[in-house]
């Protein structure tokens, strides 16, 4: 069990919540004249970003209540400083994307979400030209699908 999960689960939670109920109101019109609405494929993605985030500190807070009566004591250590600076980074690689989204627009922020994600992941040192392919080709594919198959314009 990772004390980290159970954090970084609540934070992505509320971050979903906070998406939800400002960011995709405020970004987005909800009525369209045409069939779907606009908001409708963010609002969904959010919910299930929402429903797993919560999932996963849910899932670890039960092993810590079922660890702490099979054991008859509680883990009192804290999270490791590394657990701490990498639930920072994602927040930041998130608010950052989320003021790329609104200062540059969509493929901006997908190459750099793309980009920090294969990073973290480890892609830079074994897999640099797939890594750099993908930052370039992925954002401007969904751009593309959303834009011509869905009729949904994200920010340019």
């Amino acid at each position: 069990m990772r004390k980290s999960d159970i954090a970084s689960g609540l934070v992505l939670t509320v971050f979903g919540l906070v998406s939800l109920w400002l960011i995709i109101p405020v970004q987005i019109s909800g009525h369209s004249d045409y069939g779907l609405a606009p908001d409708f494929f963010p609002r969904l993605l959010m919910w299930f970003f929402v429903l797993l985030a919560a999932a996963l500190a849910g899932s670890r807070l039960l092993e810590v209540r079922r660890g702490a009566a099979a054991s008859g004591a509680q883990e009192t250590s804290p999270m490791e400083p590394a657990d701490w600076l990498f639930i920072g980074a994602a927040a930041a690689v998130l608010a950052i994307a989320y003021l790329l989204m609104e200062y540059a627009g969509f493929i901006w922020a997908g190459v750099f979400t793309v980009f920090c994600g294969g990073l973290a992941m480890g892609n830079l040192r074994k897999h640099p030209v797939r890594l750099a392919l993908m930052c370039l080709a992925a954002p401007v594919l969904v751009y593309m699908v959303f834009r011509h198959l869905f009729l949904v314009f994200l920010p340019t």
